[in-house]
């Protein structure tokens, strides 16, 4: 018997999976319904894993399948580049597949933290003033530490309006919070 999956989630690494994992099941998904679609561990870049399988979850997505419905989190870091940069990656993608763009009502949501997720997390932990051109350390511990900044994104969507340091790239997650339907 297959399970109902609700929400696949594509990303770069384990610190991004963990963190967008919590982030749906705060948001009211389980764990069964969550399927992450296996990432590059340490072997590969990961953004262009992310790049590579973006148009197959589409095409998946929008077919919506018995085996997988619902929503589609993507994560991918802007890196150096800008957020707008990696959007039009993705969207290059997708049309290099013969594919459209994602349409506004589709539950594709585009998280694409700038220079990494490390920034998010040290803004969400801190919250205090990021430079999204900085590069921030990965956490100490382990990669479940972040969950305090997951719930504090989380917050953060719900509350408004926005602080007004609040890095631009979580800004503009949190608007991509709202294409994933509870």
């Amino acid at each position: 018997m297959s399970r109902r999956v609700r929400a696949v989630s594509l990303c770069e690494d384990l610190q991004h999976d963990v963190f967008f994992r919590r982030m749906l099941k705060l948001l009211g998904y389980r764990q069964r319904e969550i399927h992450v679609v296996p990432y590059p561990d340490g072997e590969g870049c990961g953004e262009q894993h992310v790049r590579k399988q973006f148009p197959i979850e589409v095409t998946v997505t929008r077919q919506k399948t018995h085996h997988r419905a619902g929503c589609l989190v993507t994560v991918i870091d802007a890196d150096r580049s800008s957020v707008t940069f990696r959007q039009h990656q993705l969207r290059e993608s997708l049309t290099g597949d013969g594919q459209h763009d994602r349409l506004s009502v589709e539950n594709i949501a585009l998280f694409i933290p700038k220079r990494n997720i490390e920034t998010w997390i040290t803004y969400l932990l801190e919250v205090g003033v990021v430079d999204e051109d900085d590069t921030y350390p990965k956490l100490t511990g382990h990669e479940s530490d972040c969950y305090p900044a997951v719930d504090r994104f989380i917050a953060l969507a719900r509350s408004s309006p926005q602080p007004a340091e609040c890095p631009p790239s979580l800004q503009q997650g949190l608007v991509e919070l709202q294409r994933i339907p509870r």
